[in-house]
């Protein structure tokens, strides 16, 4: 019994109104149904009506697509040592510029390698400078002992000299070049040891650095993952910073030939941004699970526009085939019907049914109704009745 019930208010009561109401005799309270070509002294005129005469025409073949809004530069901002976060100098929505300190860390176990690697230079520096007067001390000697040599030398030629004594001055001279030779040897081991203690603090001077986390370029924070305490490690992100500039990025299909420099009308609805704008790049590769590849369209720069909004990008991919357009607010519309109000050779609008074909921006095709030359209303639908006479705007 319910369903029956549904069945009759649903779709047999509907049909019953719509059928007496096209028919003229529906009982109900009210004005009745005008004929064309007849005059009804209760029909009142409407004034200032938009009426506009029907063309066969092939306007442009548009597709709409739906994307997202990104920024051109996106960097999710890591430390690069462990340490924990001592301080955090930005919240998220702050403007940053280049290389502004975000977030500190704790720099007590890098600077104590900063202490013992300088204290390793101070070191080896001082070393050194032993080892060179030590060998000033061995040169000296060496001086003395070569010219004793020579001297002995001379006078065991000439015989007044054994030859053990002169063995003991060559003893003594190889000797004193030996000293010089281990002096040279020890300084430059101290100088080995001196770079190896410099690169040792330049790369703790290094890590000393990393402690303070620096904006990688102009921008604005959009995302705080750590606070003050937590243990920052390399790989594992504290801040997003993204640019100001914005682009609207969406998916076209591979059929579609777009290219660079193209027009496109942009919409981001929730921004307010209503715009014709060109196609900034083309991403040649295509997706092989959706068969689409990507188009970039730079924004504006407007308050308004972020990051993750939804956008609508239109473009023109060729010309329909020739039918008859008209705007879409001329089609009246109730249920599942379409008509429109055409004027007469009496200055009056008569409704008649058509049948509704592709959308085209603001226009939409009439596939069967109308014809070439005929003249249709345009607006004050919710006033414009079925008979009425009308007078046209000037």
């Amino acid at each position: 019994m319910r369903f029956w019930l549904k069945f009759f208010c649903l779709l047999v009561f509907p049909c019953y109104l719509m059928i007496g109401w096209d028919q003229g005799n529906l009982p109900i309270v009210g004005p009745e149904k005008v004929e064309a070509g007849e005059t009804a002294e209760f029909a009142m005129m409407v004034t200032d009506v938009k009426v506009s005469t029907v063309e066969q025409t092939a306007p442009a073949r548009t597709v709409t697509v739906m994307g997202t809004v990104e920024s051109h530069e996106v960097a999710q901002v890591a430390p690069q040592i462990m340490a924990k976060i001592k301080e955090i100098k930005v919240h998220e929505g702050d403007e940053v510029s280049r290389h502004q300190v975000l977030c500190v860390l704790d720099d007590s176990e890098v600077n104590a390698k900063v202490a013992q690697a300088e204290s390793a230079v101070r070191a080896a520096t001082k070393g050194i400078e032993v080892a060179r007067a030590a060998k000033q001390a061995a040169e000296a000697q060496l001086t003395a002992a070569t010219a004793h040599h020579k001297r002995f030398t001379q006078l065991y030629k000439e015989g007044s000299f054994a030859k053990k004594e002169l063995d003991d001055v060559n003893a003594a001279y190889a000797g004193a070049k030996a000293m010089v030779a281990q002096a040279d040897a020890k300084i430059a081991a101290l100088q080995a040891q001196k770079r190896q203690a410099e690169a040792g603090l330049k790369t703790a001077q290094i890590y000393q650095d990393y402690t303070v986390i620096k904006a990688p370029f102009d921008g604005r924070v959009t995302h705080k993952m750590a606070d003050v305490g937590d243990l920052a490690a390399p790989g594992h992100p504290v801040f997003t910073v993204e640019t100001r500039a914005y682009r609207l990025t969406v998916p076209v299909n591979e059929g579609i030939a777009v290219q660079e420099g193209q027009a496109v009308n942009v919409e981001i609805g929730s921004a307010g941004l209503v715009s014709q704008l060109a196609v900034s790049e083309v991403i040649p590769s295509v997706d092989p699970m959706s068969r689409t590849y990507s188009v970039r369209i730079n924004l504006p720069e407007t308050a308004a526009v972020k990051a993750g909004m939804f956008g609508r990008a239109t473009f023109a991919v060729g010309q329909a085939t020739e039918s008859i357009y008209i705007p879409t607010d001329a089609v009246k519309r109730w249920y599942q019907f379409t008509g429109v109000y055409v004027v007469g050779a009496d200055s009056k609008a008569h409704l008649r049914f058509v049948r509704l074909g592709r959308t085209t921006d603001s226009q939409v095709e009439i596939i069967a109704g109308l014809k070439p030359g005929e003249r249709i209303v345009l607006n004050k639908l919710d006033e414009v009745q079925d008979g009425s006479p009308i007078m046209e705007a000037m």
